[in-house]
């Protein structure tokens, strides 16, 4: 059986005006069977480099859906930091306008990382369907709901405020 994956990281690109997927992300396509394993990407990922030498290389990883559930932990993985960023700059801009010491360009950075935010979400929202196709062994089940976990984690901890 042949299956295909879509996948979506997130970037932490170097301007804060970046609002669309187009610009916040770079793409991964994951194309495998019981035999083989295929990833398309427009961009070099490093992180990629790390599971084949760390688990593909010495043979902790015999499977290729092993493989793919790696990628996906770490494509989730790549949302931290931004959140994390994100997260900061509201807090920021909060205590600006608690203040009363906003100005027009605040306001501007305050909507960017609010269209910032409402990206994730999507793209968080879109990996749910590929995450949900993938099939395992019962022995590699446990590594799959990590991977649904850890999803569910970056799910539930999107501030309120980011989904407006």
């Amino acid at each position: 059986m042949f299956i295909s994956l879509f996948f979506v990281i997130i970037t932490t690109g170097s301007s804060s005006r970046l609002t669309t997927i187009q610009e916040l992300t770079n793409k991964i396509a994951i194309f495998y069977s019981d035999k083989f394993l295929i990833t398309i990407r427009k961009e070099e990922v490093q992180f990629l480099n790390i599971i084949r030498s760390k688990h593909v290389g010495n043979g902790n990883c015999t499977a290729p859906v092993q493989v793919v559930t790696k990628v996906i932990w770490q494509a989730l993985e790549t949302f931290d930091d931004p959140a994390e960023r994100l997260s900061e700059q509201v807090d920021f801009y909060e205590n600006q306008i608690i203040l009363k010491r906003t100005n027009n360009d605040q306001v501007e950075a305050l909507y960017f990382i609010k269209r910032q935010a409402s990206v994730s979400i999507k793209v968080l929202q879109l990996m749910l369907d590929p995450i949900n196709h993938i099939k395992t062994s019962p022995e590699d089940e446990a590594e799959l709901q990590d991977v649904r976990d850890q999803h569910l984690k970056f799910k539930r901890c999107t501030p309120r405020y980011w989904k407006m």
